[in-house]
């Protein structure tokens, strides 16, 4: 490992420079990836949880469709949807940095909280994918929404 290290230092600064932006990319992707596992997982668990969830794809499958200036209707919502994970993370990263100064374990917990929740705001804004017909997509979503706030 050392001998790693020491390879790495002698390559030229840019290269090095390059090497740690891709790692931190590759690292940020994964966690987007897990964290987007981990919440589809535990939002069947909570029923609150998926709905937002669902709500959020649908918005996400409206502004795909959209066209042109249309696409800005559905900007707003999308951004106020970001908007309570993001506040959420910064509660955590400022209890992290208050509470870290007191007790340096309970600083750490509050830095993990914060990018649980950047990372919760992240997938809300990032670019919606799926390989499938929108349209049965978006019936499906629609069917299982309307399914579970008929069971409240």
């Amino acid at each position: 490992m050392n001998d790693l290290i020491t390879a790495i230092k002698a390559w030229p600064i840019i290269v090095q420079g390059a090497l740690g932006s891709g790692l931190f990319w590759l690292i940020l992707v994964l966690l987007q990836k897990i964290s987007l596992k981990i919440t589809g997982y535990l939002s069947h668990l909570f029923k609150e949880s998926e709905k937002s969830e669902i709500r959020t794809e649908l918005l996400k499958i409206l502004m795909t469709e959209a066209a042109g200036i249309e696409k800005l209707n559905y900007a707003a919502p999308i951004l106020y949807r970001m908007a309570r994970p993001f506040l959420r993370a910064i509660l955590w990263l400022v209890l992290g940095l208050f509470v870290g100064s007191i007790i340096s374990i309970f600083g750490i917990i509050g830095y993990i909280g914060s990018i649980y929740y950047l990372l919760q705001a992240l997938n809300v804004v990032s670019a919606y994918k799926y390989n499938g017909d929108l349209e049965e997509r978006k019936s499906a979503l629609s069917a299982r929404l309307k399914e579970l706030e008929e069971n409240v």
